[in-house]
């Protein structure tokens, strides 16, 4: 079974704690941020496979943490997904602006985020195959 790899940055503890128990226990290898800030160095070292980056994470705006991300060419294969408490048009468009590859509601389950994730993986590897 392959272990994948994810890196939340989050500024609110509990639901950074309860998101971080939920993939531990899928079998995800789970690396924590509190601010962008922090998340650029851990995703430079750990180079997971998705980040879920809150959209008020503080120290890097959203563009700004994509830019330096996909600077990397290590970080190729990276899914960036922009997660908030509420999604409007407003915030998908600076996620697309920044290059962010999908928006998720923090507060959706677990399988909801998965799913998210999957569908993500299958169009990035269709349009590789194309």
């Amino acid at each position: 079974m392959t272990t994948h790899s994810v890196l939340l940055v989050d500024p609110e503890d509990a639901r950074r704690q309860r998101r971080h128990g939920e993939l531990s226990r899928c079998g995800w290898n789970v690396q924590c941020a509190t601010s962008a800030t922090t998340g650029l160095a851990i995703v430079n070292w750990f180079h997971p496979d998705v980040v879920l980056f809150d959209a008020h994470a503080g120290g890097i705006e959203l563009a700004q943490f994509a830019t330096l991300v996909r600077s990397d060419p290590a970080n190729d294969e990276l899914l960036l997904i922009v997660t908030a408490d509420e999604i409007d048009d407003a915030l998908e468009a600076r996620a697309r602006r920044a290059e962010f590859d999908g928006v998720v509601c923090a507060s959706d389950e677990l399988s909801s985020v998965l799913t998210t994730i999957r569908r993500l993986r299958d169009a990035r590897g269709a349009a590789r195959d194309a």
